[in-house]
């Protein structure tokens, strides 16, 4: 049995409704609890060969795959290979990177739970292993 997150039940919802099939998604919205945090919802592409470099974020991200493969690196953990129909979560202020591995171009659903007034995504260095 498949679980599914939240974020990525809302993503196939998205993802497949007719009217916004294709369409940018960038949704933000207000969620009431200290510190002031946000809710980011985004759809981003990586051609082949293209990667995010080593980031973090001063909340929590949830990813949907929508189309293709990708390798995923959360701080000192073991790689993650990630295909489309899979989703994952990144703590809170943890460095990561993801770098499209596959043949086509990746599309992801993501939803940030953040910092409301923090720039969404901070470059950092990578982790020693």
């Amino acid at each position: 049995m498949r679980r599914f997150t939240i974020s990525s039940i809302l993503a196939v919802v998205l993802w497949q409704t007719p009217a916004l099939a294709g369409t940018p998604l960038n949704l933000t919205t207000d969620v009431p609890r200290p510190p002031p945090q946000a809710v980011t919802m985004l759809e981003r592409q990586f051609e082949i060969g293209q990667g995010s470099g080593w980031h973090i974020h001063h909340g929590v991200e949830m990813l949907y795959v929508a189309q293709g493969d990708m390798e995923l690196r959360i701080g000192s953990e073991a790689v993650r290979i990630l295909h489309a129909g899979d989703s994952f979560q990144v703590p809170r202020d943890t460095p990561h990177t993801a770098l499209n591995i596959g043949q086509v171009q990746v599309k992801l659903i993501i939803t940030y739970v953040h910092d409301k007034d923090a720039a969404l995504k901070i470059p950092a260095g990578a982790p020693d292993h």
